[in-house]
C-alpha cells in the first residue's frame, strides 16, 4: 500500500539528477546525467560575454572588468580633435584640438607656410612656376661670359666679352677702338704734346711769322725773309716731287708750293702761216681767237703746267699760228 504509492511517485528523468547520483523514480532507479560544473567565475570586458553552460554549478562570480583597465590610452584633450570625447584610462575627456579644415598656399622661392597646430582636412602647398618668378628680359649676349643666370625660367650662360681692362696711349690723329663687351675700366689717355713734337728748332731757324711746335712749345719764327730763284727751263710741264733735288728742294717741299711760286720769262715769239699774206688780196683779215700764257701747280703731285703757249688767228683764207718760248722759274 505505502509501497505501492512511493513506487508510483516521482517526475525526474536522469538529465535532473547530478551525474554519479541516483534516484528512484516512479519505482525505477534513475542515475543522473547532469553535469556538476563546479564554481563558475569570469571577468568580462565591455562587449564580452560569458555563456553559462548546463548543469550544476556551486556558484561564483561573473564579473566586469573595470574601465580604467579597458581604456588604457596616452591621449591629452588637446590631442582630441575639438568637440569630440573620448576615454583615456577610464576617464572621460572633451578634446582641445583646433580643426583648421583644408590647409593651401602658392610660395615663391624662399617663401615659407606656417602650419598651424591642429587637424587639417588636407589641402595643397604648391611652389609658383620659375617662370612665373624670374620675369626679366636678359639675353645670353647680355650677360657676361661664363657667367649662368635664369630670365623667364631659363638658365642662361652669357656670351658677353670680359675684355678685363682696357687701356691705350695716344698720339695725334691717332684712335682707340673699344670692344664690345664688359671692360673693369682703365685709360685711354692722350701723349704729351712734348712727347710729340721732339725738335731741336729754335725762333731763328723758322721763317718770320711762321710757327712750329718744338718740344709742345708754339714757336713764332724770327728768320729773315729771303727769297731764290732756280730756273726750270724751257717748256710746258715740271715735275718738283720726282726733281726736288734738282731745283734745291727737300723731299716734301714741293708740298708747300702753290702757282704764285712760278714766275715765267718770254725770250722768244715765232709764227708761220700756210700761205703768205697778201693784205692787197686779203682785204677781210682778222684774228679769229687768241689766248694767254698761263700756269697751275698741284702741290700733291708736285707738277707745274704752263698754258697758251701760242695764239692762234685767221684771215679769211690764210691760218696764222703764233708761238712764245718761255723759261720757268721757281722762286721761294
Amino acid at each position: 500500500s505505502q509501497i505501492t504509492t512511493l513506487k508510483s511517485q516521482g517526475t525526474a528523468v536522469a538529465a535532473n539528477i547530478l551525474t554519479g547520483k541516483s534516484a528512484l523514480v516512479s519505482g525505477t532507479l534513475v542515475n543522473g546525467s547532469m553535469a556538476n560544473n563546479g564554481a563558475l567565475s569570469s571577468a568580462l570586458n565591455a562587449g564580452q560575454s560569458f555563456t553559462i553552460p548546463a548543469g550544476y554549478t556551486t556558484g561564483g562570480t561573473i564579473s566586469a572588468n573595470s574601465l580604467s583597465s579597458q581604456t588604457s590610452a596616452t591621449a591629452t584633450a588637446a590631442q582630441i580633435l575639438s568637440g569630440q570625447t573620448a576615454f583615456v584610462n577610464g576617464i572621460k575627456l572633451t578634446g582641445t584640438m583646433a580643426n583648421n579644415g583644408a590647409l593651401s598656399s602658392s610660395l615663391n622661392a624662399g617663401g615659407s607656410f606656417t602650419i598651424p597646430a591642429g587637424y587639417t582636412t588636407g589641402g595643397t602647398i604648391s611652389a609658383n612656376s620659375l617662370a612665373s618668378q624670374t620675369s626679366a628680359t636678359a639675353t645670353a649676349a647680355q650677360i657676361l661670359s661664363g657667367q649662368t643666370a635664369y630670365v623667364n625660367g631659363i638658365k642662361l650662360t652669357g656670351t658677353m666679352a670680359n675684355n678685363g681692362a682696357l687701356s691705350s696711349a695716344l698720339n695725334a690723329g691717332q684712335s682707340f677702338t673699344i670692344p664690345a663687351g664688359y671692360t673693369t675700366g682703365g685709360t685711354v689717355s692722350s701723349n704729351s704734346l712734348a712727347s710729340q713734337t721732339v725738335a731741336d728748332a729754335l725762333a731763328e731757324d723758322i721763317t718770320y711769322g711762321k710757327t712750329a711746335y718744338v718740344n709742345g712749345n708754339k714757336v713764332t719764327g724770327t728768320k729773315p725773309l729771303s727769297k731764290v730763284m732756280v730756273a726750270l727751263g724751257t717748256g710746258t710741264s715740271f715735275d718738283l716731287k720726282t726733281n726736288y733735288a734738282t731745283y734745291g728742294l727737300s723731299t716734301t717741299a714741293y708740298q708747300t708750293l702753290t702757282s704764285d711760286n712760278f714766275l715765267i720769262s718770254v725770250t722768244g715769239i715765232g709764227a708761220n702761216s700756210s700761205v703768205p699774206v697778201n693784205y692787197a688780196t686779203e682785204p677781210n683779215y682778222s684774228w679769229s681767237s687768241s689766248t694767254g700764257i698761263s700756269k697751275t701747280y698741284d702741290n700733291l703731285t708736285g707738277i707745274v703746267s704752263i698754258g697758251g703757249t701760242y695764239i692762234s688767228g685767221r684771215s679769211h683764207v690764210t691760218t696764222f699760228n703764233y708761238w712764245a718760248n718761255i723759261v720757268v722759274y721757281l722762286v721761294y
